[in-house]
This record gives C-alpha cells, sequence and structure tokens, in this order.
C-alpha cells in the first residue's frame, strides 16, 4: 500500500522541479536549517556575551586582502630522485589498450620467470603432443627450472570442449587427442554345476580372504 502511495505523490512532489531548483541555485546564500530551541539559546547566550568578538570577524580587513595580493611563493629548490641506480624509472609513459579476453603481456620477463600467455601455450603443446614439446624442450625455451616445469604440466590443464551433435549422442572430444583409461567390470561371483555351488575367486573375494588373514 506504502508503495502504491508514493507512486502517486511523486508527480506532485516533482511538479515544476526545475524552475524550484533554479530559484534555490540562484540565491546568494542557502538558508541554514533551522536550530534546535535550547541549541538556539545558547547561540544567542554567547552571541551577548561576546558580542565585540563576533563581530569583529564580521569585519572585512581591507589591509589584508591588499597584503594578501602581494604575496607569491615560487619553489627554487631542485628536486632529486630518490631511486637506486640498478633500477631506473620507467621513460615509457604512454598508455596502452586493454584486451577484454586476453591478458596483457609484459615487454620484459626476468629469467627464471614465464607469463601466462606462454604458461598456456606450452601447457596446451605439450598434453597435445608430448613427443614434440618435452620437458627438455621447454626448460630450455622459457628459461625455467625443470622442476617448475614438471609440476606445471603435472598439476596444470587448459580447458577441454566436448560438443555433442544432438542430446541422444554422446559427446565428441573436440581438443588434444589425450589417451584415457578404461574401466572394464567383470564378473564378481560365478556359479559352476555340481553337488555344491564353487565360487570363482575375483578381486572382491580376494579382499574378503585378506580381511580374514588379517583377524587371525
Amino acid at each position: 500500500m506504502g508503495k502504491v502511495i508514493s507512486h502517486m505523490k511523486r508527480p506532485f512532489l516533482n511538479y515544476n522541479i526545475e524552475s524550484r531548483a533554479h530559484k534555490i541555485i540562484s540565491q546568494n546564500k542557502p538558508i541554514p536549517a533551522p536550530h534546535h530551541k535550547v541549541e538556539q539559546l545558547e547561540i544567542e547566550q554567547i552571541l551577548k556575551e561576546n558580542s565585540a568578538e563576533f563581530q569583529e570577524t564580521l569585519r572585512k580587513h581591507e589591509e589584508l586582502n591588499r597584503n594578501l595580493k602581494k604575496v607569491f611563493v615560487t619553489s627554487e629548490s631542485k628536486i632529486e630522485s630518490t631511486g637506486k641506480p640498478q633500477r631506473p624509472l620507467p621513460t615509457d609513459r604512454s598508455s596502452y589498450s586493454e584486451s577484454t579476453f586476453v591478458p596483457v603481456e609484459p615487454v620484459y620477463v626476468p629469467k627464471g620467470r614465464v607469463s601466462l600467455v606462454n604458461a598456456l601455450k606450452f601447457i596446451t603443446d605439450h598434453h597435445a603432443d608430448a613427443s614434440k614439446c618435452k620437458v627438455d624442450y621447454i626448460v630450455k625455451e622459457y628459461s625455467l627450472p625443470e622442476a617448475t616445469v614438471r609440476n606445471i604440466l603435472r598439476y596444470c590443464r587448459t580447458f577441454e570442449i566436448y560438443i555433442p551433435d544432438d542430446k541422444k549422442t554422446k559427446a565428441k572430444f573436440a581438443g588434444p587427442t589425450i589417451k584415457r583409461l578404461k574401466v572394464t567390470k567383470g564378473p564378481s561371483k560365478q556359479l559352476t554345476s555340481g553337488k555344491g555351488p564353487s565360487k570363482q575367486l575375483t578381486s572382491g573375494n580376494k579382499k574378503e580372504e585378506d580381511v580374514k588373514k588379517i583377524d587371525k
């Protein structure tokens, strides 16, 4: 209900708002908000006790204004650079255009470091064909420690895209060809014809026998 009432009152509140705003802005001094009754009494009491000092603050000193117009400040001291000589300040201060999808490639990459674009490149090339893009080649090409390269290739991968033809068919792999491990399930128990059922040992039965041996 309150939202409906505020929606109905808004046209009346905004009526002739532009001319009212210009009228307030064109005033020489804005009207201050009224004080509380107690504060107003305290201000009047202070003005009665210190009326001379208050009138002195309102008086305009023409001599001080003339003196201020004659004052000019000029700096003659030289600013010395506190930077280290082995680490000079940048000379190129031109702006660069930021890319939306690709990170900004640094101009200088120190030895033992690698940029994000180059890291993604050799990760993708290695997982696509490890015979061509080996660890030794990456170490030599990008001047990286061998242990660091092995850890990057072990724990980091790029995104892989799977695009299905339709909802019923299985997805086809659209990225680099990587060999996947296949898990096949075999029979866990078999029964043979005879007097008594004979069990064929499988991985599940072997685990049960191992547990029994440990209990004994």
